[in-house]
């Protein structure tokens, strides 16, 4: 007669990192980003992951189970995690929210810096506002 044999529990590669206990959760991601004065502008990434030790200017915010918070970056994020995961799923929702709140950023700014040559043009009113005043 055989006894059956029960598949080892698999630990998750951050836990056995020691960043924490399974399961994880992704619940933001910032930009890390150091700018290098007096080379006209020119930058490099500013964080590193605390899974692997590589250099990440894009931070995921990861939280443990027990409460244990790191960041990782996305190359770390999708090799750990199974297609369709909650962990990859969760930074690929967050991944989408940062792009999309950057670029309505970079539109507001744009439409400011507009609305200020404007401004410097016409004596402190936009082109609107001139066009009301006539």
């Amino acid at each position: 007669m055989t006894t059956p044999t029960v598949a080892p529990k698999t630990i998750h590669p951050f836990e056995a990192a020691g960043l924490g206990k399974a399961p994880f959760k992704c619940t933001g991601m910032s930009e890390n980003v150091f700018v290098i004065p007096g080379f006209g502008g020119g930058s490099k990434a500013g964080g590193s992951c605390q899974y692997c030790g590589t250099g990440i200017r894009y931070e995921y915010h990861i939280v443990s189970s027990d409460g244990k918070k790191f960041h990782v970056g996305c190359d770390c994020v999708e090799k750990v995690s199974a297609k369709g995961s909650r962990l990859l799923t969760e930074a690929e929702k967050v991944k989408r929210d940062f792009d999309r709140n950057k670029r309505e950023e970079t539109r507001r700014n744009k439409a400011e810096a507009t609305l200020q040559a404007q401004r410097d043009t016409n004596g402190g009113l936009t082109n609107w506002e001139l066009a009301q005043k006539q």
